[in-house]
């Protein structure tokens, strides 16, 4: 997360001559973090997926793991469909108390 930094700095100039506001600014911004996060799991998930190759008992916990990915990955889908409307719900009513940060009316 760290190597976010130095790619929104460089992006900056790009954004300033292109006359870029805040509001699309935030969603690009958005944009580069899901992709760099997404990157940064990646080099992990393979780093972890080497070093079980590499290890004696890796032998029988790596087919474990391809045999569950699929529900696993559905899990955690899953959970986040049901996860984010509920906080998606939570962070609005939380924000009608604040006149500053609600888009609601009022």
């Amino acid at each position: 997360m760290l190597a976010i930094v130095p790619l929104s700095f460089a992006l900056l100039p790009f954004w300033k001559s292109f006359h870029i506001g805040f509001y699309l600014g935030s969603y690009l911004g958005a944009a580069v973090l899901l992709i760099s996060a997404s990157c940064q799991w990646l080099l992990i998930g393979h780093q972890i997926d080497q070093w079980l190759v590499r290890k004696r008992w890796g032998d029988w916990f790596h087919p474990q793991i391809r045999r569950w990915f699929r529900f696993l990955i559905a899990a955690i889908v899953i959970t986040t469909l049901i996860v984010a409307p509920l906080v998606n719900n939570r962070s609005r009513r939380l924000g009608f108390r604040h006149g500053g940060i609600s888009f609601g009316h009022r």
